[in-house]
């Protein structure tokens, strides 16, 4: 009855009958309904590049090759030689998560083949003939699951492991591949080879309470995992209703930012805030981590606790603070549960020291300037003096901490590209030069362009250039702070303030 329901309600007991692809990928505008129809993978490849102006493009397989691995007696793999196994569940594994006892692989078996080098070989190599870039390899905790069968897991894992990334070496320049659902340690302990792995469970977009889970998984996940691997956050969708807490997320992540966009239905102005028209980010440069005050916090459960994230960029320090408060993962109910309907607002208090990387909590204090994304405010304070954050639930900002240089009674931060969810993350190198004889100082700013670049004045400019020509600018002495409108350009530009 089990085999029936997962039969026909989703595909986690299906194997691999063959590497090439179906008629699914006939065309463009071929779908579920033309399964039939001869493969015309190569094709479709090549027309996403030239109608979108792709660079990459992967293809998503799981590590047994499909769900249920591969099947057996099928003329087209017959050289594997693959044996069905039922996997048997370790007890440990049996307290952590009891359905393993009736899921799909261990009900219905996973194939397993003998050969399986051959097996990663002729699946990647098809892609690579079709134009194929990388590959996302999923599912990877069931091989240690049918390891209980032909070896162990930890051994049956190792020998999956060193094939696919020797063919994904073999295939693929510069190991393009991302590894996910690989959280087990015989899988995270195997990535020799492989180097980005994703942190979290899916992005379900349909699933309201796992959104905000999401997040505080992937933070406290990349605690360890970000010594093995690159931390990768996942996809989200642009216009969805959690968006903007997921988007300033990817923003301090220092992971790829990719959306799972239905066709259509997307978020432009959302998107501006992280993607420039050239389609390179503002990625930090570190994986992001939780500051050390919320380290043993229950940021999804207590009803008082934020989320700070920290990371660092060239010349600036960015921290992002979520209200997660609401929901979580419901062990008794085995699936995430929105156990507060209605989280109260929340705050904490932000210092530049929670960037400790930029900003070293034993060094002595020192001026820096903080931009919140959210209110638009601009504060200037010592690196280790707070200032409050409030947030609503399921709310986010992101503060932008920049070092304030002196030079000749004259101060100067600056803050990047104001319009930007990580401004600082376009702040190359910034610096501070005086010219004997004349009480003046110019302050230049190597940046990213494509947007309100935003900078923190003590004095109105005597004079704005980039690139050595003078450009208009604003300036407001209320506030002391400085904008200037940068067009963008692959290029970085030079920002001269004299002051």
């Amino acid at each position: 009855m089990m085999l029936a329901h997962f039969a026909t309600t989703d595909n986690f007991s299906r194997r691999l009958a063959g590497v090439e692809a179906n008629g699914k990928f006939n065309s463009m505008s071929a779908g579920p309904q033309d399964g039939k129809l001869s493969s015309n993978l190569k094709d479709v490849v090549t027309q996403l590049k030239d109608r979108f102006d792709l660079t990459y493009v992967y293809c998503w397989h799981g590590l047994p090759a499909y769900w249920g691995g591969v099947m057996p007696n099928v003329p087209e793999l017959s050289e594997l030689n693959t044996s069905l196994v039922f996997p048997e569940p370790t007890p440990g594994l049996l307290e952590v998560e009891p359905s393993m006892a009736w899921n799909p692989a261990t009900l219905a078996g996973v194939g397993v083949p003998k050969d399986i080098t051959a097996l990663f070989s002729r699946m990647h190599q098809y892609l690579k003939s079709c134009g194929i870039d990388g590959v996302k390899v999923d599912c990877q905790g069931a091989i240690g699951l049918a390891g209980s069968g032909v070896g162990g897991g930890p051994a049956l894992t190792r020998r999956y492991h060193a094939a696919f990334e020797d063919s994904v070496k073999d295939n693929f320049v510069n190991n393009h591949c991302i590894n996910c659902m690989c959280h087990s340690t015989e899988n995270l302990y195997r990535m020799e080879n492989t180097s980005v792995a994703r942190v979290s469970d899916d992005f379900y977009p349909r699933d309201p309470a796992s959104n905000t889970p999401h997040i505080a998984a992937c933070t406290y996940n990349s605690l360890f995992m970000s010594v093995l691997v690159h931390p990768d956050w996942d996809m989200f969708q642009s216009n969805h209703h959690s968006a903007e807490l997921h988007g300033m997320a990817r923003a301090v992540s220092g992971a790829a930012i990719y959306v799972s966009d239905r066709p259509g239905q997307h978020d432009f102005e959302l998107l501006r805030r992280m993607v420039f028209p050239d389609g390179t980010v503002l990625r930090a440069l570190q994986p992001a981590l939780p500051t050390r005050d919320c380290l043993f916090n229950d940021v999804l459960r207590d009803g008082k606790s934020l989320l700070k994230v920290w990371n660092v960029n060239r010349y600036c320090g960015i921290l992002a603070v979520f209200n997660l408060q609401g929901s979580s993962w419901d062990r008794s109910k085995r699936q995430f549960f929105t156990h507060d309907s209605s989280p109260k607002p929340l705050s904490v208090q932000v210092m530049a020291t929670d960037v400790e990387d930029v900003f070293p909590p034993a060094a002595v204090a020192s001026p820096v300037v903080a931009y919140s994304y959210s209110t638009k405010k601009l504060h200037l304070l010592q690196s280790n003096e707070p200032i409050d954050v409030s947030l609503k639930a399921g709310g986010s900002d992101v503060l932008t901490f920049s070092p304030v240089l002196k030079a000749g009674g004259f101060c100067f931060a600056p803050v990047g590209l104001s319009n930007m969810y990580n401004s600082g993350g376009a702040v190359l190198a910034c610096s501070a030069a005086s010219t004997d004889g004349i009480d003046s100082v110019k302050f230049t700013t190597t940046t990213r362009t494509g947007g309100v670049f935003l900078a923190y004045c003590n004095t109105a400019p005597a004079f704005v250039r980039v690139d050595g020509a003078a450009h208009t600018f604003k300036y407001d002495a209320n506030t002391a702070t400085l904008q200037a409108d940068l067009p963008h350009s692959k290029k970085a530009c030079d920002v001269v303030v004299e002051l």
